[in-house]
């Protein structure tokens, strides 16, 4: 069974390069994807040697040959199928997730179970009543020059602050 999951990622390795490099085998595209495809070899041999050698002779020995052929047929093409859809979904994900939007938390919350339909209850709720505004009252003081200077006043507005005194006075209406 190790041979085949080393047969595996050797595959993984050279579709992955493959799809990604996109047929551009020039400069650090070459050397990435001539190492990439020396690790799938070396894999696939380990591979077939971990599989091969101990299996029985004849048939058995050509069976598990051929699984190693059919994991990299099959999973050779399905990764250059999925590959680039992984990649336009992330895609997508990082887009979206910089628009506002956060598909990753609707997925998760699905998978989790708590985006599980839910029965949706409404409850009338009366309209909350209005406060009632109060009269702002402004508390000032003219200088010498006919300037007017406005005081602080409480928010219940019975005192005002002056500054002169450091005391608070309550207001004489």
């Amino acid at each position: 069974m190790g041979g085949f999951i080393a047969t595996l990622i050797g595959v993984i390795c050279k579709a992955c390069v493959d799809a990604l490099a996109g047929g551009d085998t020039g400069g650090n595209a070459g050397f990435v994807t001539a190492m990439f495809t020396g690790i799938a070899v070396i894999l696939t041999v380990i591979g077939v040697l971990v599989t091969v050698i101990p299996a029985q002779p004849g048939k058995k020995k050509l069976i598990v040959l051929g699984i190693h052929g059919a994991i990299w047929l099959v999973g050779y093409f399905l990764l250059n199928i999925i590959i680039p859809i992984i990649i336009a979904a992330v895609l997508i994900v990082v887009v979206l997730t910089f628009l506002g939007f956060h598909p990753l938390s609707g997925i998760l919350n699905m998978l989790s179970g708590s985006g599980a339909a839910q029965e949706d209850v409404y409850e009338y709720q009366q309209p909350a009543e209005q406060p009632v505004e109060k009269e702002q009252v402004e508390v000032w003081r003219e200088d010498e020059a006919g300037r007017r200077h406005n005081l602080r006043v409480n928010s219940t507005n019975d005192m005002y602050f002056d500054p002169e005194d450091g005391d608070w006075h309550p207001i004489k209406k």
